[in-house]
C-alpha cells in the first residue's frame, strides 16, 4: 500500500535537480534516487564509458527500466536525467496520469545553466562536443516545452539559493 507520493524532478542540465532533490528528501523524510548516479553504481562506470560502449540509446533504455522500478516504490523523491524527455518510453512513463507520483518541473536562465554545466562538464557525456552552448541550447529547447506540458509545479532556481527554492517547493506541496 503506498503511503506517500513519489517526487520526480526534471529539468535540463545544471538546473538544480540533484542538490534540491536531495534537500527536498531530508526536509520530507523521504529517501532520495538520482538515476544518472544509480545506473553508474549498478553498473560501475561513469555516464562517459556508457555512452562510449552502448551509446545514449543503451543510457536511455536503462533510465527508463529504472524509471519503472522506482514508480513502485513510495516515499521517494526522485531527481531524473537531464535529457529524460528525448526518450519517449520514458517521456511516456512520466508523463502517465498517475495519483502516485508529483512531477517538479525546475528551471533556470541560459547563462546560468551555462555557468554551472561548465563547472561540471565531463560528467555529462552530452555535453562531450565542441560547442557546448549549442548542444545545451538545442537540448533545452527540445526537452524544456516537454517538462513544461507533464509538471503539476514548475520552479525557477535562477539566483535563488537552495533553502528559497526548497521553501517554494513544500509551500506548494502543502497546498
Amino acid at each position: 500500500m503506498r503511503d506517500k507520493k513519489n517526487i520526480f524532478i526534471v529539468g535540463s542540465f545544471g538546473v538544480g535537480k540533484t542538490t534540491i532533490g536531495q534537500e527536498l528528501a531530508k526536509k520530507l523524510a523521504m529517501r532520495f534516487y538520482d538515476t544518472d548516479r544509480i545506473i553508474e553504481e549498478r553498473l560501475g562506470v561513469d555516464l562517459g564509458w556508457l555512452f562510449d560502449v552502448e551509446g545514449e540509446e543503451g543510457f536511455q533504455k536503462r533510465e527508463k527500466e529504472l524509471l519503472q522500478e522506482l514508480m513502485l516504490i513510495s516515499g521517494a523523491v526522485v531527481s531524473t536525467g537531464g535529457s529524460v524527455a528525448l526518450y519517449q518510453p520514458s517521456f511516456d512513463l512520466l508523463s502517465q496520469e498517475n495519483d502516485h507520483h508529483v512531477i517538479i518541473y525546475l528551471y533556470t536562465s541560459f547563462s546560468q545553466q551555462m555557468k554551472r554545466v561548465m563547472r561540471n562538464r565531463y560528467h555529462r557525456p552530452l555535453l562531450r562536443v565542441d560547442d557546448i552552448q549549442k548542444s545545451l541550447l538545442k537540448i533545452r529547447q527540445q526537452c524544456d516545452p516537454l517538462y513544461q506540458e507533464i509538471a503539476h509545479m514548475t520552479f525557477s532556481t535562477h539566483n535563488k539559493p537552495t533553502q528559497i527554492v526548497l521553501k517554494e517547493i513544500l509551500t506548494q506541496l502543502e497546498t
